[in-house]
């Protein structure tokens, strides 16, 4: 589903269950990398997200790949865990 190339929702979709799983292995984080170089600015924060969560040493270079993130953002969990990352 992370490399279907015709339904960037299902990408979504799959980035969003990935990011959230509790799953720790190294498929699930690479899986989430492979989706950072997504035209969906969405798909790319759940990826920098999921990433974050894991504490993964790729997650500087996630967020910069996320781009930047307008007001609409501002409450965002996903955009609060990127934001602590980087303050850390």
């Amino acid at each position: 589903m992370v490399q279907d190339p015709d339904a960037a929702g299902v990408r979504g979709a799959a980035a969003a269950a990935l990011a959230g799983s509790r799953d720790r292995t190294p498929a699930v984080a690479d899986a989430l990398a492979a989706l950072l170089d997504d035209d969906d600015q969405l798909v790319r924060l759940e990826a920098a997200y999921g990433l974050a969560r894991r504490d993964d040493p790729r997650t500087d270079e996630a967020i910069e790949r996320v781009g930047p993130l307008g007001a609409a953002f501002e409450h965002d969990h996903r955009a609060g865990a990127l934001w602590q990352w980087k303050w850390r």
